[in-house]
C-alpha cells in the first residue's frame, strides 16, 4: 500500500507563504493575480489573434520574471517575427528569448541556473508529450509557469493530452475573433481585446 500523505489542518492552508504576480489593469480584469505554479492553456483556431495575444501576454509577464517562448510552430519565421514587432520586444531585451527545444531539450535547459519563470510552449501539438510527461516537468520544476499554446476542435481543445491538459490548468483561455476568453481560478473574468479594430467587426458580423 503506498504511504499517505500528511493531512493538512486549515490553519497551516492560511498560514502558507504564496508567491503570486500583481498583475494590474486590464490583464488584473482578464486574468486575476496569478500564483506561481502550474500550468496554463490558450487554444484556438488559425487566424483568431492566438499569436498576437500570446506575445502581448509573453511582453506583459516579462515584468516577473524571464520569458522562453519554445516556437516549435512558427520558430524565426518572418510571421512571427512580425508578431514580436508589434508589441515592442525588443524594448524587454533578453528577458524574453525564442527556444526550439523538444521535451528533453527543454527540461535539460531548465535544470541550468538561469531558468525561466514562464515558458510558452507553441504548440502543444507538435511538443508531442504525452500526460505523464506533462506531470513530470510540473513536478520537477514546480516554480515554472508552463503555458501551452494548442489546436482547437470546434470549440474544445485538439486531441485527448490536450484537452486533460486544459482541464487541469488554472487558466484556460479561448481566443476568438481577436478577443480572449479566461476562464481563471484567480478571478480575472474580462475579456482580452487583442486587434480591437478586427474584434469590433468580427464581434458586430455575428451578433
Amino acid at each position: 500500500m503506498p504511504k499517505l500523505k500528511r493531512a493538512i489542518p486549515t490553519s497551516q492552508l492560511y498560514a502558507t507563504k504564496r508567491t503570486t504576480y500583481q498583475f494590474t489593469n486590464e490583464w488584473a480584469a482578464h486574468i486575476g493575480i496569478p500564483e506561481a505554479v502550474g500550468s496554463w492553456f490558450i487554444y484556438g483556431h488559425s487566424g483568431n489573434g492566438k499569436t498576437s495575444y500570446c506575445t502581448q501576454l509573453a511582453k506583459y509577464l516579462t515584468q516577473f520574471g524571464t520569458v522562453w517562448y519554445n516556437g516549435l510552430e512558427e520558430g524565426t519565421a518572418l510571421s512571427f517575427v512580425k508578431a514580436l514587432k508589434r508589441v515592442g520586444m525588443e524594448a524587454v531585451g533578453d528577458k524574453f528569448l525564442l527556444i526550439e527545444d523538444s521535451y528533453e531539450q527543454l527540461r535539460n535547459r531548465l535544470k541550468k541556473r538561469n531558468r525561466a519563470t514562464f515558458v510558452f510552449i507553441d504548440s502543444l501539438q507538435l511538443f508531442g508529450i504525452n500526460f505523464k510527461e506533462y506531470e513530470a516537468l510540473k513536478k520537477e520544476f514546480p516554480a515554472v509557469i508552463f503555458i501551452y499554446i494548442g489546436h482547437a476542435e470546434g470549440k474544445k481543445p485538439e486531441g485527448r493530452i490536450g484537452k486533460r491538459i486544459e482541464y487541469l490548468s488554472f487558466v484556460k483561455i479561448w481566443v476568438e475573433g481577436y478577443k480572449a476568453f479566461a476562464k481563471s481560478r484567480y478571478e480575472g473574468t474580462e475579456p482580452f481585446v487583442i486587434f480591437p479594430k478586427r474584434a469590433a467587426e468580427y464581434w458586430s458580423d455575428i451578433k
